[in-house]
């Protein structure tokens, strides 16, 4: 809200004050934001002085970092701007140490990728470690069990239609309640850390630029020391502050 906005409401209501649901005094003007059977009075404030009143109650030390609601319900009796929810939002979600720190609730984005299946003998392998076995007289304690897709199931035709019918149901398990986001070429992310942090430690790193997409759930990032693939499990998106 320009301070241009301010002056003219701050006109309308003094032609108008019985029918406005502002009021002035001490040339100062308020917004009167109804509470149960009384009308509470908060200041109205302009575009220059947003920026402050929020990083007072959410970046500053004592502020906690809290999430839109709570900063809404400390800001919402105190002050008044048009569309403060959407700007308390933006600030929040564009809050880099949030973006760091904070454990995501949510399941991780990026829907299911089924393999393929397959069509030939030996396409499609799957392997597997079985243990604890018996030992052997040679002391082989582990067994390596390798599987074909295919030719495991006695009738081909019926196996493979098997197989996409259970990667059908698997997938519609998996991507269930589950984000599906799509990043462009030049996007920034952070990046999750998946090793080597403390407790306290940043959960996310970066930003990072996306500069290729591999699939639909993979994308090439470059740090400024050279490129590599993340899933988009591991990402999230930098968001823009507009105040």
């Amino acid at each position: 809200m320009e301070d241009t906005d301010i002056i003219e409401i701050f006109n309308m209501v003094k032609q108008n004050p019985s029918k406005s649901s502002f009021t002035i005094k001490d040339v100062v003007l308020f917004k009167l934001l109804p509470r149960g059977k009384t009308k509470l009075r908060v200041p109205c404030i302009p575009q220059t002085l947003i920026k402050d009143i929020l990083f007072t109650h959410h970046d500053h030390p004592l502020a906690g970092h809290f999430g839109v609601e709570r900063t809404w319900r400390n800001i919402n009796n105190k002050y008044y701007w048009p569309n403060m929810k959407d700007s308390i939002e933006n600030y929040i979600r564009s809050c880099s140490k949030c973006s760091e720190f904070n454990i995501q609730r949510r399941k991780a984005p990026g829907l299911l990728q089924p393999i393929d299946p397959p069509s030939e003998v030996f396409q499609v392998l799957g392997l597997d470690w079985w243990d604890p076995a018996p030992v052997s007289s040679d002391e082989y304690k582990y067994v390596l069990v390798i599987t074909d897709r295919l030719s495991g199931y006695v009738i081909a035709k019926i196996a493979r239609s098997n197989i996409q019918y259970q990667q059908t149901l698997t997938k519609q398990r998996y991507d269930r309640n589950r984000s599906s986001p799509v990043y462009n070429i030049d996007n920034l992310v952070w990046l999750k850390i998946l090793i080597g942090r403390s407790k306290l430690d940043e959960r996310y790193r970066g930003p990072y630029r996306i500069t290729d997409k591999i699939t639909g759930v993979n994308y090439m990032l470059d740090d400024g020391d050279g490129a590599f693939v993340a899933h988009v499990n591991n990402l999230l998106p930098v968001y823009e502050r507009l105040v």
